[in-house]
């Protein structure tokens, strides 16, 4: 199964929605992932943590972010498929279509992380990019690291129920 976006000239943009974006200084969702973003930091630079507690807490990150990303395809009610094609033929704007995309962003989106989550097993259990000591983490790095997780699960919840409004609109699936 291939899927593929025919039609697009270079340099040209194509609007998401009908519904204008807004000013980006006014979007309460980007201000909360900055912030999100900015505690991580703060965390991992007064926790001194090693780059695997950081790849732990953007592995958490990119899980939230294919979930409500699975649940906006799914939620399309009305939605375009010009310029998308499925095995080189031009996909028609159905609801089994929209199931399909779905089902195959999930199944390759999930596929992709369980590898990263082995990879991080194996580097957390073996002590790689630990300290000097051997040790990948510390109980106190573990609760650290689940509280910026669910400081990104915090800024998805609010940012899937405040775009929804504008991505429930006509939209290129």
């Amino acid at each position: 199964i291939s899927f593929g976006l025919r039609g697009r000239k270079a340099g040209t943009a194509t609007p998401i929605s009908g519904q204008p974006r807004g000013n980006l200084f006014q979007d309460w969702s980007l201000w909360l992932l900055l912030l999100s973003n900015a505690v991580t930091i703060v965390l991992a630079v007064i926790q001194n943590w090693n780059v695997l507690a950081l790849m732990w807490v953007y592995w958490f990150q990119n899980i939230v972010i294919g979930f409500f990303n699975f649940l906006r395809i799914r939620q399309l009610r009305e939605f375009s498929t010009e310029g998308f094609s499925i095995n080189g033929r031009p996909a028609e704007p159905t609801q089994e279509t929209k199931n399909h995309v779905a089902r195959f962003f999930l199944m390759h989106y999930g596929a992709f992380h369980l590898a990263y989550l082995v990879f991080l097993l194996v580097f957390s259990l073996t002590g790689m990019f630990g300290s000097a000591d051997g040790n990948a983490f510390n109980s106190a790095d573990w609760k650290y690291i689940l509280l910026a997780a669910l400081l990104f699960l915090g800024n998805h919840v609010f940012s899937y129920f405040y775009n929804r409004p504008r991505d429930t609109g006509r939209q290129k699936i």
